[in-house]
């Protein structure tokens, strides 16, 4: 790795660290058959900038954000890789602006200076891989480690823009990385894209009303026309529809729904969706101030 004969020590630095993102550390800086005392020269005259202990930018006192995780996982110790917020960047996932770099590591750094250190006993090797030449967390990973971070609608968005999934192999990273805080919300938004039957939501469904004080319905699975609804609330002329079709799947159906719907306000009737992420426990009060307010507004006698 040392510097090419004739070449500059400081153009070699230079044209090395143009492929990693501007940044340098000690170890590569000797590599290349940079002194020490060279180094302290070029900090006093503005060329290595620090970024971390015994870690620089080179020629800039701001790197590219991608030269910042490169340099807090240098700075880390040897067993550490981008994970969280900076691993989803990394991933190209759809999460929310952080102002830290986060890594995992199995070293004792501690957070700080731009960096928030997560702790790991171990990696499987199923859980990392390279992005941008930085060792980072897998896909699946590190959805397991932002759910343990994110809120609920955030963890969603992230899921709703994902451009694949595998959830064997999400459950399998959630598996390997133990008893983790955010493993309910990994499991509602996985069972929102399997497909579920009827008799199951509509258990569901009753299961919900309970709980939250709302009357149970008139009928189940009665015909209102040339169509047989889940749910009717008579009296207050709402039919509740129970859609337990996997998230993805939903499409082929919206044009039909859009019909029945239709035909529904053309006889009077409110119809109201739910499907099966509705009722899971984060969307589920949200779900219930929306059918309490609807039944309570059409609950006056009609003229």
């Amino acid at each position: 790795m040392g510097s090419t004969a004739g070449t500059h020590p400081w153009q070699a630095v230079v044209d090395w660290s143009a492929g990693r993102f501007d940044v340098v550390s000690a170890s590569e800086l000797a590599a290349l058959g940079v002194a020490p005392s060279q180094v302290k020269s070029w900090v006093r005259t503005g060329r290595l900038h620090r970024l971390h202990d015994r870690v620089w930018a080179v020629g800039r006192a701001s790197p590219r954000p991608e030269g910042r995780w490169r340099a807090a996982v240098i700075a880390s110790g040897p067993v550490t890789v981008l994970s969280h917020h900076t691993a989803g960047l990394a991933h190209e996932l759809a999460v929310p602006p952080h102002t830290l770099v986060h890594v995992t590591t199995t070293t004792r750094a501690r957070s700080g200076g731009g960096r928030a250190v997560h702790r790991a006993h171990g990696f499987d090797a199923r859980d990392l891989t390279t992005r941008l030449a930085i060792s980072t967390t897998a896909l699946e990973r590190t959805l397991v480690d932002l759910a343990d971070v994110l809120t609920y609608p955030e963890l969603r968005h992230v899921f709703d823009r994902l451009r694949r999934l595998d959830a064997g192999r999400l459950e399998a990273a959630r598996a390997r990385a133990g008893k983790r805080r955010g493993s309910p919300k990994l499991t509602h938004l996985i069972e929102r894209d399997e497909p579920h039957t009827r008799s199951e939501l509509e258990r569901r469904f009753l299961r919900f009303a309970r709980h939250h004080a709302i009357r149970r319905p008139d009928r189940l699975n009665a015909r209102l026309g040339a169509s047989e609804m889940d749910a009717r609330y008579d009296a207050e002329r709402v039919v509740v529809e129970l859609d337990g079709r996997a998230f993805h799947r939903r499409g082929d159906q919206m044009r039909a729904d859009r019909r029945r719907d239709a035909a529904l306000h053309l006889a009077g009737w409110i119809p109201h969706r739910i499907v099966w992420e509705d009722l899971n426990p984060f969307d589920a009060p949200a779900t219930a101030a929306t059918l309490a307010t609807l039944l309570s507004s059409r609950a006056a006698p009609r003229a």
